[in-house]
């Protein structure tokens, strides 16, 4: 795991929680959004799955966080697979996020789909890359990502399986909601590339199950990393359809401009 800290030994924002095993854990404070303000550390987390939290040592660090709601993105194959553990005192609010050009909801089985060769890899690496366009827009897991933060049922932990596609939108938004610059924003998303090498060892040990190298390793880092153009493409369509991120905050989130100037007073310090 890399450790985002300059020379006097700070964090920098975006630096990844030290967990022995869940790998791309990461909190959005610190960053300069609005008015040079920043970012309030120990409220916004997101990662992956939570059934990496086995240890003793890292569920004792979750729960230090004093998480009050986890926000699960993932599909029902997903949860069924690879169930969030339950842990008392923190709501536990389940909405998929990832969504096709119909709007959707997309459930899948990874290993399923890396059975089926070239042709389903494929399918699914288009269907994943097709939906940055897609998600941000008339989606109720980022709705209501928007709902915990102006009713203040923070600190959250929104996640998907990896935390970083699905995850990385929720994360974009939150921060632009926030202030935070463009580039910024972008950076803090492919923060997740330098995050997952257990993860990435781990896939492309699946994966050579199933095609021969190098293509295997190919793969391996393209399932678990990220790419700028990914991010991008979901800003641009945003952007394309709303002449300011406020209107599009209003008209996908719910978020009316007294909504966002209660959370940006909560959150930006």
């Amino acid at each position: 795991m890399v450790n985002h800290m300059n020379e006097s030994g700070d964090s920098w924002p975006g630096q990844p929680l030290p967990f022995v095993e869940c790998e791309n854990f990461r909190e959005l404070g610190g960053y300069c959004g609005l008015n040079g303000k920043s970012v309030k550390h120990g409220v916004f987390f997101r990662g992956p799955a939570l059934c990496d939290i086995r240890l003793k040592e890292d569920q004792e660090r979750f729960l230090s966080l004093g998480i009050r709601t986890i926000l699960d993105f993932r599909s029902e194959s997903e949860k069924r697979h690879e169930p969030d553990p339950t842990f008392d005192g923190i709501d536990y609010i389940s909405r998929s996020a990832l969504r096709d050009a119909q709007g959707k909801d997309v459930d899948f089985d990874i290993e399923a789909i890396f059975a089926g060769g070239e042709q389903t890899v494929s399918q699914m690496l288009h269907l994943v890359e097709d939906g940055y366009a897609h998600m941000p827009f008339d989606n109720d897991a980022y709705r209501e990502l928007f709902r915990i933060l102006a009713h203040k049922r923070v600190p959250v932990y929104f996640h998907c399986s990896a935390g970083k596609d699905r995850t990385g939108i929720g994360a974009a938004l939150i921060l632009l909601a926030l202030g935070v610059d463009r580039e910024t924003v972008i950076q803090d998303y492919l923060i997740t590339n330098t995050c997952r090498p257990k993860a990435r060892a781990q896939i492309e040990k699946v994966l050579k199950r199933f095609f021969p190298e190098p293509r295997a390793a190919e793969l391996a880092a393209v399932t678990a990393g990220v790419q700028r153009s990914s991010i991008e493409r979901a800003l641009n369509a945003i952007e394309e359809r709303y002449p300011r991120f406020e209107d599009y905050l209003m008209a996908e989130c719910d978020v009316n401009e007294k909504t966002l100037d209660v959370i940006r007073q909560m959150y930006l310090v």
